[in-house]
């Protein structure tokens, strides 16, 4: 009959479910089959299909904070406003980050480095490179949390400009050295973008985030320079975008 054609026209039909329990967990697809039904039993086909994030990822950040000294270091130099940019690049859980930051500040007191006086309130420029390996620990549809640690190089200097106008200024400063690095990132994700974009419950592929960074820094400028023993902590706060494609189970 009229009736029984209509409810047999699967070409009609786009029947889309999907289950999902967390963004870390594989999506199920359900949709009934296309505009060849199996007559010979007259039954409708399921296809299922299973999709999940791929190993690999990767992700760009601008960020600026606050980065303060302490021991022999505080009492020479003041805090100062770091600004820089970090590359991230992901593998299942794992996160290799790389992250470059430039400050300004000024000395607290008269130095003598290398038998160079640099006077108190003179400018500084200092740098830190930092190469670390994090672990995510946590991640909902809103949070993601990755404790890390690693090694950077780190250098307080004087600037470039001061140096031009007393040469003398290029023979004091402290020179980069390998720091030992720990802490943590708190991610928020902003906006995402799903897979598929049609049904009303999607797989996670890209998202924007706001990241709160502390770290922990522990510089060896006491191995090469007296008087100057002491690490520093920095508090930053970013702006990036996050990467990671979708594929099928197989």
């Amino acid at each position: 009959s009229l009736n029984e054609s209509k409810k047999t026209d699967y070409s009609k039909e786009s029947l889309i479910k999907w289950e999902d329990d967390s963004v870390n967990k594989p999506h199920r697809y359900s949709q009934k089959a296309g505009s060849q039904p199996d007559t010979s039993n007259n039954t409708k086909k399921k296809v299922i299909e299973y999709y999940e994030h791929k190993d690999w990822s990767w992700s760009f950040e601008l960020f600026s904070g606050y980065e303060f000294y302490t021991g022999e270091l505080r009492s020479s130099f003041r805090d100062n406003v770091p600004i820089g940019m970090a590359f991230d690049l992901g593998f299942k859980d794992l996160v290799f980050d790389f992250r470059g930051n430039s400050g300004t500040g000024k000395t607290q007191k008269d130095l003598y480095i290398n038998g160079m006086q640099w006077n108190a309130g003179e400018n500084i420029e200092s740098g830190l490179l930092e190469m670390t390996f994090g672990f995510k620990i946590f991640e909902s549809r809103k949070i993601k949390i990755t404790p890390f640690g690693g090694l950077s190089l780190n250098f307080i200097l004087p600037p470039e400009d001061d140096i031009e106008n007393n040469p003398q200024l290029k023979d004091v400063g402290l020179e980069s050295t390998t720091t030992y690095t720990l802490g943590i990132n708190l991610d928020y994700k902003l906006v995402s973008t799903l897979f598929p974009y049609n049904s009303k419950t999607k797989i996670e592929r890209n998202y924007w985030y706001i990241r709160l960074r502390y770290g922990y820094n522990m510089p060896q400028f006491s191995e090469n320079y007296n008087g100057f023993s002491g690490n520093f902590h920095y508090i930053t706060l970013g702006f990036g975008a996050w990467k990671r494609g979708v594929k099928l189970r197989k």
